[in-house]
């Protein structure tokens, strides 16, 4: 796996036609693309966290992935993105919450 799969994943991520599962497993195959240094770092962090924005990817259950995958890739940059997120209701805290976010602990 490498940079040619990575548009695809991130059309899969940002396909609202697609079901949340496979747009998570999107998500966690860009997190082990960032993590075999496959792909740039600060780019995808930044594609990511920007995808918990208002009005971009407004499924909470695919939100709650990509927070996972950020605080699993210690993306301390998207810190008070997902901080946001969680604070406006974007991410189902069934799957997890601010508390299951190492990156949140102060």
């Amino acid at each position: 796996m490498g940079p040619a799969v990575e548009a695809v994943l991130w059309d899969i991520l940002d396909d609202p036609a697609c079901k949340p599962e496979p747009r998570g497993l999107a998500a966690a195959g860009l997190q082990k693309l960032v993590q075999n240094q496959a792909i740039p770092r600060l780019p995808a962090l930044h594609a990511l966290a920007g995808r918990l924005q208002v009005g971009r990817t407004d499924n909470a259950i695919v939100n709650a992935c990509i927070v996972f995958v950020l605080n699993c890739l210690e993306a301390v940059e998207a810190k008070d993105v997902i901080r946001l997120a969680f604070e406006n209701g974007r991410g189902d805290t069934g799957i997890l919450d601010s508390r299951d976010i190492s990156l949140l602990e102060d």
